[in-house]
């Protein structure tokens, strides 16, 4: 009669135990050393784990393991079910039965007898990632990992993720890891220690900080060594992943997504609940990109009660360090809601925050929105603004837990204590309504400069800014030192005539009478674009408004200036004798009002980029807009500063130089005619968002 595989290998391993016994009676002392020594050498030579083995793509029938070792291996796996632990009845109450083996639990301690089933892997290498299939929904198999016949871990264990007549589902979702290493340790410490053990983790994204360095994702998952070997991961792409090709040799994700969008965006089932992954860091996600495609499609495919949707950048975030991502909500939050999302997590603020988001109609309630960026990151600042259900910085993750049609939420901290409970029940296709009270509605938070400066973008516009105007005067104090020495005066000859004005032998030109003519007409018509600013149309007569209006007047009176200037610099280089005492003083005003106009942009930009500020319009209307007019416009707008305060510095420095030096009359001269080009391009996007407005 042939024997099952199992029952072979159970038989052959019968016989073999009076063999080995008769054998080691017959070993002399000397050979019984030898053979102890052999023993030793082989383990002493056997590979050993550097990472791993952690769980992948794991489905209600089937899961992989993968790990590293430090030299290739010829490398196998061996399982088999805890006894007791297939959940039989796992549509119900979802509760841990007695029997049931927690993970990490040995076959000792739970009795079983059941034989281990071995799968090998092909080949010898260094890298392992091998299937088990076949297997029972809902049950908790233990395993262990052999490299060259030896033991390299023992005590695994793992669960499969419920059928889908299941109403019952745990699980967890964290971000933002980066190099936080002590406090991301102490958050997988606490999911250990959850009393009902999560099915599955989310993340989303940034679980290092720099992902094209590899030494950083040994840390990473050293970190995540104990977790990952009993419950599996599902990643999406973060800004610190980088793109680099060594998260998707990492991570074995569903590869039901696009072939352009393999291991980029996924979705998966488990349970009651759908779950999509999406990449909006690195592809395009507008409408008709292939991902939207995808997205859409598959959330029409979709028949679980329950649809979770994870990416990491947030169209809901009050923290000031990182604003909503109003770009995303545009995009992604009516298809969310049309579709009948009940959920969003997101990661890059590090900090926690829950959000009620729009409504599909008045009588819908509103969308949930999460940020549980508390991985370990540097914790960000919070803010509050009217969307706002609760926020608090404190490192953490997210804990869900489904039973039957009502949805609960917590924050859970490293030390254990929760934080924000909420309760959601199902209602009419399969929306979620919130049970738990909303939050009173706060005011729009007002934006200040201050605001901006606390921000990345600010503080580096800023530092930018200071740098420049400081270094462009001391950097040119240094390159050109005093005219201690004899130059060529201008016009060219070993001498210059003295004038009546030896000081100024040009202070009577008679294009004075024209300046002033010009400066008068010029200040006539800035009082009138003062009181009939068209910028006041779009955005109310308000103290933003005013800001705003005199920014655009101080950018208009400083194109006057400025081109004044050039055209005094111009005839001084090309020595027709302007007044040096006007050419001091138009470049001196150009300087203050370009720095004036600086801060007066910084303020307003602070309150541009602020939810529910005009960003918030322009980007629904037309995001276009606001990246090529608005971004370029901030960044081209901070270099009439430092060059305008460097031309007042040469011209005030070497005043008594410059009859007298034409090399230095025609640096001034450029500078000049630098300034009025370089102020063109943002006076000129700022013109075309004001002549917009009756578009937008």
């Amino acid at each position: 009669m042939r024997l099952p595989p199992l029952k072979r290998r159970r038989v052959a391993a019968m016989a073999a135990v009076p063999l080995a016994a008769t054998a080691g009676a017959a070993l002399r002392p000397a050979e019984e050393a030898q053979a102890q020594t052999a023993v030793a050498t082989r383990a002493a030579a056997a590979a050993r784990l550097t990472r791993g083995p952690y769980l992948q793509n794991a489905t209600a029938n089937g899961t992989m393991l993968l790990w590293r070792s430090d030299t290739p291996s010829a490398a196998a796996v061996d399982f088999r079910p805890l006894r007791g632990t297939q959940a039989s009845g796992s549509a119900g109450t979802g509760a841990t039965p007695a029997t049931q083996a927690t993970p990490g639990a040995t076959a000792s301690s739970t009795g079983t007898d059941v034989p281990w089933e071995t799968i090998a892997a092909p080949g010898r290498g260094a890298s392992h990632a091998i299937t088990l299939s076949g297997l029972e929904p809902d049950t908790t198999y233990e395993y262990r990992v052999r490299v060259d016949g030896q033991s390299a871990f023992e005590g695994g264990a793992f669960r499969t993720l419920p059928p889908p007549e299941a109403e019952d589902l745990d699980f967890v979702f964290m971000a933002d890891n980066q190099t936080g290493h002590v406090p991301h340790g102490e958050v997988v410490r606490r999911i250990l220690a959850e009393r009902t053990p999560p099915r599955l983790v989310l993340h989303g994204g940034d679980q290092c900080e720099n992902g094209s360095r590899p030494e950083q994702w040994d840390q990473w998952f050293q970190t995540e060594r104990d977790l990952l070997a009993r419950v599996p991961i599902f990643p999406c792409l973060g800004n610190h992943e980088e793109n680099t090709p060594l998260f998707f040799e990492h991570f074995r994700v569903p590869a039901n997504g696009t072939s352009a969008g393999r291991g980029r965006w996924y979705s998966f089932d488990a349970g009651p609940a759908h779950f999509v992954a999406l990449d909006v860091v690195f592809s395009e996600i507008e409408p008709g990109s292939p991902q939207y495609r995808w997205l859409e499609a598959d959330l029409q495919r979709t028949d679980r009660r329950y649809t979770f949707v994870y990416f990491h950048y947030p169209p809901y975030n009050s923290s000031p360090h990182h604003s909503s991502n109003l770009r995303l909500r545009g995009i992604l939050e009516p298809l969310f809601l049309r579709h009948a999302v009940t959920a969003v997590f997101n990661g890059h603020g590090h900090l926690y925050e829950r959000a009620f988001g729009d409504r599909l109609t008045p009588a819908h309630p509103p969308m949930l929105w999460y940020v549980a960026g508390g991985g370990g990151g540097v914790p960000q600042p919070a803010g509050r603004q009217p969307f706002t259900q609760h926020t608090e910085v404190t490192f953490h993750f997210l804990r869900v837990t489904i039973r039957g049609e009502r949805l609960t939420t917590a924050g859970v901290r490293p030390d254990g204590t929760e934080f924000d409970p909420f309760e959601g029940r199902l209602i009419a296709d399969n929306r979620l309504a919130p049970v738990t009270a909303p939050a009173p509605a706060a005011p729009a938070a007002k934006a200040t400069a201050l605001d901006l400066v606390r921000s990345p973008r600010g503080a580096l516009l800023l530092g930018y800014q200071a740098l420049a105007t400081v270094a462009a005067p001391l950097g040119l104090s240094f390159a050109l030192p005093g005219r201690q020495r004899p130059v060529v005066p201008v016009p060219s000859g070993p001498t210059h005539a003295p004038s009546v004005r030896p000081d100024d032998p040009y202070a009577d030109w008679r294009g004075l009478p024209v300046v002033r003519l010009a400066g008068g007409a010029m200040a006539l018509v800035l009082l009138v674009v003062l009181a009939t600013a068209p910028l006041r149309w779009l955005f109310g007569h308000d103290a933003y408004t005013v800001t705003l209006t005199l920014h655009a007047t101080l950018a208009t009176a400083l194109l006057l200036t400025t081109v004044m200037a050039a055209n005094m610099g111009y005839r001084l280089a090309a020595h027709r004798g302007p007044s040096l005492r006007w050419l001091n003083g138009t470049t001196a005003a150009a300087a203050a009002m370009a720095l004036l106009s600086v801060v007066l942009g910084d303020v307003l930009y602070a309150g541009y980029v602020k939810s529910g500020g005009p960003l918030d319009e322009l980007v629904r209307k037309a995001s276009e807009i606001h990246t090529v007019l608005f971004e370029f416009k901030a960044r081209a707008g901070v270099l009439p500063a430092p060059l305008s305060v460097a031309a007042a510095f040469v011209v005030w420095r070497y005043r008594d130089d410059l009859r007298r030096d034409r090399h230095l009359a025609q640096l001034v001269a450029l500078v000049l005619m630098l300034i009025v080009l370089v102020l063109l391009a943002p006076y000129g996007l700022g013109a075309i968002v004001t002549r917009l407005r009756g578009i937008l």
